[in-house]
């Protein structure tokens, strides 16, 4: 049994209390997050020195900005009002840059009750962009030689500085300056004006008896054999700060699992204690509930609280949530990485993230995120840099099996980016400071998120591989803090002396290609390995985001005032994306037509992407979609925009990633059925084929059957008739029941790719000839119907198609009839459907929490050739 632990919190103690600040109680072990009652000013507009401003001296408050701590400059400006709507048109252009190369304070009080010496006292920082200044009650408590560096954490012992009653804290922020390792957003999208200079990750006051315990971390193995059995290993770092010697108790609780055991301390040790099955025999746990990813099983998650009590009184506390589970790596027959958990071969469907580019995002804001993310069947997002203000992301990424693929950017590789010269083999990093700093990144980070089960690779490098000096470091650091998971040097394809190949690639494209580029290439992004970053380029967003982006003065046709909200450098228009577009689709006459029917294009590009990737099994292992969000209103590289609003380009990869699938490939004019669960699956596909005036051509049933992780090929389709086909398919299970269903607009006239590889790029393969879809625009018009229903948390939508002819490419709004505004986030069944004649579908319209009844809502819809009745 464990020990009585005796809580001592309060006694004798009276808590100093003030509106204005931040109260803890002194005796009370704990952590709390100092996240209110912070202050801005520029350091141009204040007289006043460190000293003072941390002693509660003030030039007047009504100059002091408040300040939004984890947060940036610029992100609290806006908050208080100096600056709105910096998103759209090109407002965040006219931000003065120059108030942002100068210092600017923070400064912020708290309450403490009797300060005691049996006590440890911390400030610790989990995130500073990117120098600091910082002093307490008038003293300097640590400066830029130690403060520096936006990845770094810092710990710092106030013992000697805090006082009963008001604490003031002052700090002077640098911004990054050239040269500096720091956040960025390469290409995705412009550099705002304060480079994120401020204090974006939690400020926390830690209070601990004399002995502490922290970095708790659990590693977990697995039986793969059986699955039946794990053994956990728990190891937690042990601080006694007093200059005695002395024993405490390490007491654990996971579930109905208690554990303790003695810990012996001398005067000042810092130890590091590691407790096994063997030590510990409950730690092998038998019929664990394993963590999957979306897709493979449930994400079970543990929680394990670890105290250290010296006699029998509560010195220190951490809790710590994990997942069961076993991360490895292989290499296939093609020499392509891939990856498993817990023995089971994992095809990696991903998207790339990006936080908001003024670093604000809400808990709110991520788990609507992480929720389109589970929607659309994907079980992946790469991180190109360690993104989010706190640990809510990456728990959220746990909760709902999402892995998580984490490591440096490519800013740091590129003298674009980061503004100095750099080497054309290992990036910028190649002399010995800045490997020192990237290496104390690297620790720091690693040990900050190893406790996510979430997280399945370490990436070192993004488009070059770190210099081998470096890589060394790295290597180093994880097998002593994180040997569970593997390390991929480059996301791009490299032989380390160091580390051995990648394995995966990073050859494009990124701008638009044809839905038959993923089948048939062999050379660059086509659907073989493990394609880290790519995609079919911009993904234009709904016609109510773009009248946003705009400030509803859209010019149209597109002009360079678009250019704007592209992305840089050889992302900085959409030239190539248009042509394409308009040889396929035609050109649109107004905005609202182009807002149709870029959806309809980026459906019908993303969605064989995935699709190709799924069905070229064994020889593909994961595939990244660049991006799945947008950092600010934007054309390219976006599953759903910055205002939570889905685009074609969402439903096309939702349709793509269902579970069991069938999928019509491109390549070959064949229908293969793909199984994404662990498990064999067998199931009955009715395949249809239309021509563009609704006439039954070809319609066939076949059996299909995969093994787990696998796909099939079912049947070959006749050959197209002149102009536009429809292909229907739907999948049934043993029941008759339709589990998923596939819509393709086919035609006859093939896109053609050039055949010389030198006129290829990473940023893509230029077309050469296209596939014909404008009789699109003539299509017979279809009368549909739509009712709705409020049923519990959800709107239940039926969209009946009474006519004679196909339905084609209807889009559904919902709408709050307050605020003309559509509803996000909202997760619908389905979306830009298309329907046979006489067919009716029932969708189901997710709205944000609350009660569906309080919700006045309109369902608006429209589609290529629909009349609304």
């Amino acid at each position: 049994m464990m020990g009585v632990i005796k809580f001592l919190a309060g006694c004798g103690v009276v808590a100093l209390l003030s509106c204005n600040s931040s109260s803890v109680l002194a005796d009370e072990v704990q952590d709390k997050v100092l996240s209110e009652n912070w202050k801005i000013k520029s350091s141009v507009d204040t007289k006043l020195k460190g000293e003072q401003l941390s002693m509660g001296e003030s030039d007047g408050p009504s100059s002091w900005k408040a300040a939004i701590v984890p947060g940036t400059v610029l992100n609290s400006l806006v908050k208080a009002g100096v600056y709105s709507n910096l998103y759209e048109v090109n407002n965040m252009a006219k931000v003065p840059v120059e108030q942002f190369k100068n210092a600017w304070w923070y400064v912020t009080s708290f309450q403490l009750g009797e300060i005691s010496e049996e006590n440890n006292y911390q400030i610790n920082f989990d995130g500073i962009n990117y120098r600091a200044n910082i002093w307490l009650n008038g003293k300097l408590l640590a400066d830029t030689n130690k403060i520096i560096g936006a990845f770094n954490r810092f710990n710092l012992d106030i013992d000697s500085f805090a006082v009963t009653g008001t604490n003031h804290m002052a700090i002077e922020l640098f911004p990054p300056s050239k040269g500096a390792y720091s956040i960025g957003f390469v290409d995705w999208a412009p550099t705002p004006p304060d480079n994120n200079m401020g204090i974006f990750r939690n400020v926390t006051l830690k209070i601990t008896k004399a002995v502490e315990i922290k970095n708790t971390f659990v590693q977990t193995k697995v039986n793969l054999q059986t699955l039946r059995e794990a053994d956990l290993t728990i190891s937690t770092e042990v601080i006694n700060h007093q200059a005695s010697d002395c024993e405490l108790t390490l007491e654990g609780k996971i579930g109905e699992i208690s554990f303790s055991h003695k810990v012996s301390l001398k005067a000042n040790e810092k130890k590091l204690v590691v407790l096994s099955s063997k030590e510990i025999p409950s730690l092998h746990i038998n019929n664990p509930k394993l963590w999957w990813p979306n897709g493979y099983g449930e994400a079970t998650l543990y929680d394990l609280k670890l105290d250290a009590a010296v006699n029998e009184v509560l010195s220190s506390t951490e809790k710590v949530s994990f997942g069961i589970r076993e991360v490895s790596d292989y290499l296939n027959a093609s020499g392509q990485r891939g990856y498993k958990i817990n023995g089971k071969e994992i095809l990696i469907k991903g998207a790339g993230w990006v936080d908001d580019l003024l670093l604000g995002n809400t808990a709110e804001y991520d788990e609507a995120q992480i929720k389109y993310v589970k929607d659309m069947n994907l079980n992946c997002i790469r991180f190109e840099a360690f993104w989010g203000k706190d640990h809510t992301l990456y728990n959220l990424c746990d909760k709902n099996g999402i892995l998580v693929m984490a490591g440096f950017s490519c800013h740091w590789e590129w003298e674009d980016y980061i503004g100095t010269p750099c080497g054309d083999q290992f990036g910028c990093a190649t002399e010995r400071p800045e490997m020192a700093l990237l290496s104390s990144y690297w620790r720091s980070q690693i040990t900050w998120l190893r406790n996510h089960p979430s997280l399945f690779a370490w990436v070192g490098g993004s488009d070059f591989l770190p210099h081998p000096d470096l890589e060394k470091s790295y290597l180093k650091i994880l097998k002593e803090i994180d040997p569970t998971r593997p390390y991929l040097g480059s996301a791009k394809t490299y032989t380390s002396e160091i580390s051995g190949p990648t394995g995966v690639k990073m050859n494009g494209p990124y701008d638009y290609v044809p839905p038959m580029y993923w089948y048939t290439d062999t050379l660059r992004g086509g659907a073989f390995g493990f394609n880290t970053e790519t995609g079919p380029g911009p993904q234009v967003p709904v016609l109510w985001t773009l009248h946003k982006m705009f400030n509803n003065k859209a010019h149209f046709p597109i002009d360079s005032s678009w250019d704007y909200h592209c992305g840089r450098h050889a992302f900085r228009n959409m030239h190539r994306y248009l042509k394409s577009f308009d040889k396929r689709y035609g050109a649109s006459p107004t905005l609202e037509d182009f807002s149709l029917f870029t959806q309809a294009a980026s459906y019908e590009a993303i969605r064989p992407m995935f699709e190709a990737f799924r069905v070229n099994r064994p020889n593909t292992t994961g595939v990244v979609q660049w991006m799945l969000n947008s950092a600010w209103l934007d054309t390219y590289w976006q599953l759903y925009d910055t205002y939570l609003i889905p685009t074609g380009a969402y439903y096309g990869t939702k349709t793509s990633c269902a579970p069991l699938q069938a999928v019509y490939n491109y390549g070959d004019h064949s229908v293969y059925f793909a199984n994404d669960t662990k498990d064999a699956a067998d199931a009955k596909l009715v395949v249809e084929l239309y021509n563009s005036d609704s006439k039954l051509l070809f319609t066939q049933e076949a059996m299909a059957n995969a093994a787990g992780n696998a796909s099939s090929k079912v049947l070959t389709l006749p050959a197209l008739t002149k102009g536009i086909s429809f292909c229907n398919i739907n999948v049934l299970n043993s029941k008759g029941e339709k589990i998923s269903s596939n819509f393709y607009w086919l035609s006859d006239k093939k896109d053609k790719m050039n055949p010389n590889r030198d006129s290829a790029s990473w940023v893509y393969t230029p077309a050469i000839e296209f596939a014909d879809f404008t009789a699109l625009r003539s299509l017979p018009k279809a009368n549909i119907m739509v009712t709705k229903v409020a049923k519990n948390n959800e709107i239940e939508i039926t969209v009946s198609n009474t006519s004679d002819k196909i339905a084609f490419f209807i889009e559904l709004m919902a709408v709050d009839n307050k605020t003309q505004e559509p509803i996000r986030p909202i997760i619908w069944s389905d979306n830009y459907i298309s329907l046979k004649p006489g067919e009716s579908k029932v969708l189901k319209a997710s709205l944000p929490t609350g009660d569906i009844n309080k919700w006045n809502v309109n369902i608006n819809s429209r589609g290529i050739n629909t009349i609304t009745q």
